[in-house]
């Protein structure tokens, strides 16, 4: 029987847990902390689960992907279009997949140096990307914009083949902007991704496994209603992976707790230090 997590409310029902994920999408420098800190309270939890609905936010649900990766792979992900059923989606499965299988489809070649800007829904200003190239310390000539895919996805697309368009997307638009092999494993790939969180899921773990390595994930917000997205932040999903590795769950069971005590208790010398180790163990 499948056991859920779930981070959005929409997901109810039987043998699910919820603990939403707050995310407010204009909070910029503090979107890798708010999950870092949902994982170090819930990890224990997350890991015991056959399925985890991601944050519908769509750059939450990368991060979260990323931090989650070494601890516990990329799960079955129940993926939300608001105002319908979550669709359950083998990330790992399509990712080593539809997404790897296009690789072959790169073109051959060194790396050009070049920086690559994917938008998959989200058009910046020129003003953004400026902001991109002096905040990677970047001429503009040496930014390329890559366009590709539609701002939509349907249920029946995720649930199916339909899904697979998006890597294949990808890899025909990179080619179009002269990308090579060397540029798509090159770790100089960013990606603005469509405003619907399912849809910019998908996008984030194409890219990840057409690469071989996360790309940089780019934030864009409106500074009120009406205006010009611009430049949040650039979060680098690839060294979150190993991040995510060392935080340290609260949620870990007593039984877990007092193992380690007990392991880090016999490896300390006799001692003061030891004394000290013990008195706190308890």
């Amino acid at each position: 029987m499948s056991k859920i997590f779930s981070t959005v409310p929409q997901v109810t029902g039987e043998n699910v847990t919820i603990q939403a994920i707050s995310t407010p999408p204009t909070l910029a420098a503090r979107f890798v902390s708010i999950v870092v800190e949902f994982i170090r309270n819930f990890g224990t939890q997350i890991a015991e689960a056959t399925h985890i609905a991601t944050p519908g936010q769509g750059i939450a649900s990368a991060v979260f992907l990323a931090l989650g990766e070494m601890r516990w792979g990329l799960p079955t992900a129940g993926l939300v279009i608001p105002g319908q059923d979550p669709v359950w989606v083998d990330l790992a499965k399509w990712g080593h997949g539809a997404c790897r299988d296009q690789r072959v489809n790169r073109k051959t070649g060194e790396a050009s140096g070049k920086t690559f800007l994917f938008e998959g829904g989200h058009a910046t200003t020129e003003q953004a990307r400026q902001q991109i190239c002096d905040e990677l310390g970047i001429n503009r000539d040496d930014l390329v914009i890559v366009k590709f895919g539609s701002n939509a996805i349907t249920t029946d697309e995720m649930s199916g083949e339909g899904k697979d368009r998006i890597p294949a997307e990808i890899v025909a638009a990179g080619n179009a902007a002269g990308m090579t092999e060397g540029d798509w494993e090159s770790g100089k790939v960013l990606l603005v991704p469509a405003g619907l969180g399912a849809l910019s899921t998908l996008q984030f773990v194409a890219l990840y496994r057409i690469c071989g390595q996360w790309p940089v994930a780019v934030r864009v917000a409106a500074a009120a209603q009406g205006e010009p997205f611009q430049l949040a932040e650039l979060i680098p999903l690839q060294p979150l992976r190993e991040q995510g590795r060392q935080i340290v769950c609260v949620d870990a069971p007593v039984s877990v707790t007092r193992d380690l005590y007990d392991e880090v208790l016999a490896a300390l010398p006799e001692g003061p230090a030891r004394e000290r180790f013990a008195a706190l163990a308890g």
